[in-house]
């Protein structure tokens, strides 16, 4: 468990050799968590927007590599037709637009 003020680990030590006890229980959760856990049975996470959004990025990157390599192998197989929606798709990327004529995302 993480103390919020510290930032300092505690581990408890298991209890009874029947496993570790509970470092944190539903009380823990702030109301409305609780409340939306109790009537749907969803559980709510805490986000880290700085960690999402490097992810995307990491993802966005990925995605480009793949299209240029998709390209590549075009090129080589005469795929004159693919190769020309593969520019299209990097063109739009790299002016950072948000359609997608491929439909990949659908």
């Amino acid at each position: 468990m993480v103390d919020p003020v510290t930032g300092k680990r505690t581990i408890t030590e298991a209890f009874g050799g029947l496993g570790a006890r509970r470092e944190s229980n539903p009380i823990d959760a702030p109301e409305v968590a609780r409340w939306l856990r109790f009537f749907t049975g969803a559980t709510v996470y805490d986000v880290n927007l700085r960690k999402q959004r490097y992810f995307m990025n990491k993802n966005f990157k990925r995605d480009a590599t793949d299209l240029k390599g998709q390209l590549k192998w075009a090129k080589a197989n005469q795929r004159t037709r693919t190769a020309d929606r593969l520019i299209e798709v990097l063109e739009e990327l790299d002016r950072q637009e948000i359609t997608d004529p491929l439909d990949r995302r659908n």
